[in-house]
């Protein structure tokens, strides 16, 4: 079992259908949907730490070598899911920043980062192209989330993965941005990995 887990940690594989996970203290828990989305919640959003997930995340990028996909996205789809789901929390967490008292106008919905038409446009730009948009997202987002503390307004939110709607309603903007730091990038990170692993000689 210990040995399945490995691999199910090492290829995001599910093991006895649920997705094991190494939080950042080394302790093994299972993955959920909605902890890959959304946890937190209003807590303040760790800059560094989400500085550092997006470096290490871009530098894989760089290194290159990867495999189509098989199954699930090839590593140009997953770098454009990040480099547009990156853009918008930047759009968004810069608006409330900037703009609090128009919060109740504002929305973060994840369900365009999937669009395949949308991952297409994305994935033509080329690896390089996207890991220096994810960059340059990356300190925007930094930059906006480091104005967001426990007194920020909640925003409308609608987080789904696959068919599951996880979260559709009024929630703190912190609680994706640290979601992001602490359960996506990480994910994206291993992902990227294992398509490099997977290279035929």
């Amino acid at each position: 079992m210990i040995a399945e887990i490995a691999t199910g940690v090492t290829f995001d594989l599910p093991v006895a259908g649920r997705l094991p996970w190494i939080e950042e203290s080394g302790t093994p828990t299972w993955d959920q949907p909605r902890f890959r989305w959304y946890t937190g919640g209003s807590a303040f959003v760790q800059g560094p730490k989400l500085q550092e997930q997006y470096g290490t995340f871009v530098a894989e990028l760089r290194q290159g070598g990867f495999a189509p996909a098989a199954p699930g996205w090839s590593a140009d789809r997953i770098a454009a899911h990040v480099a547009h789901n990156t853009e918008l929390l930047a759009e968004v967490t810069a608006a409330l920043v900037g703009m609090p008292g128009a919060a109740a106008d504002l929305r973060y919905d994840n369900t365009v980062t999937f669009d395949p038409a949308v991952l297409n446009r994305y994935a033509d730009l080329g690896i390089e192209t996207l890991a220096d948009r994810i960059a340059s997202a990356a300190t925007h987002l930094r930059a906006a989330a480091d104005g967001l503390d426990r007194s920020s307004p909640r925003i409308q939110l609608r987080l789904v993965e696959d068919a599951d709607v996880l979260i559709d309603g009024p929630e703190h903007l912190a609680g994706v941005l640290n979601a992001l730091w602490a359960r996506q990038l990480p994910l994206r990170i291993r992902q990227l990995r294992a398509r490099r692993d997977s290279r035929q000689p």
